[in-house]
């Protein structure tokens, strides 16, 4: 825990970069998107040439997850090619495409990525959730908000957290689990009939 404006987000970016260095992945959860790009934004500017290797910020498909239609592009809930459906669509294009590329992939790189595939002729239509969840069980350091770890899709999505993980912004990470769960949940009220009595 350190005071506010101290560099946490900053230190928790190059201890995650100095570990993929090593061959070891991370984790790093911040409260939402603006924050999470400002994490892969510190990243692209403390890359050096033979460096990390792949770090991608994570999408997902609701409210909480998906990318704030204000802040760069438009949310990607009504996606209907996910992960599967485009493995199994063009399983070759695919592993090209992962392979080929690494390096940190921030939403406007797969934004841009997703403008180029979709001219090319046959390539499959996906969307920055989608290409996000491909590239994540492959990268070096994943981040993302806290809500996918809340929701359990991280082991969805990755099958295997990573051995290091960091939580910026932690002392709001209650405060979101919280209101997340709040806004699950469907509470049942008492009714009162016009004698006054509770039902």
């Amino acid at each position: 825990e350190a005071p506010m404006a101290s560099g946490k987000t900053y230190q928790a970016v190059s201890c995650a970069l100095d570990l993929a260095n090593k061959g070891k992945r991370s984790l790093i959860l911040a409260p939402d998107h603006t924050v999470c790009a400002e994490a892969v934004g510190m990243a692209e500017g403390m890359e050096k040439p033979g460096g990390c290797r792949t770090l991608v910020h994570l999408v997902g498909k609701n409210e909480n997850s998906c990318a704030d239609i204000s802040s760069m592009l438009s949310p990607c809930s009504s996606c209907r090619c996910g992960v599967q459906a485009v493995r199994k669509k063009a399983p070759e294009f695919i592993e090209e495409l992962l392979s080929s590329h690494d390096g940190i992939y921030s939403l406007s790189r797969m934004k841009d990525m997703i403008a180029e595939m979709n001219k090319k002729p046959g390539a499959p239509r996906m969307c920055l959730r989608t290409l996000s969840m491909l590239i994540a069980p492959r990268a070096d350091i994943i981040v993302a908000p806290f809500v996918f770890f809340i929701d359990r899709n991280l082991s969805d999505i990755l099958g295997e957290l990573p051995g290091y993980i960091f939580i910026d912004e932690g002392d709001t990470f209650a405060d979101h689990l919280m209101e997340y769960c709040r806004r699950s949940l469907t509470v049942a009220l008492p009714r009162v009939t016009n004698s006054g009595c509770i039902h």
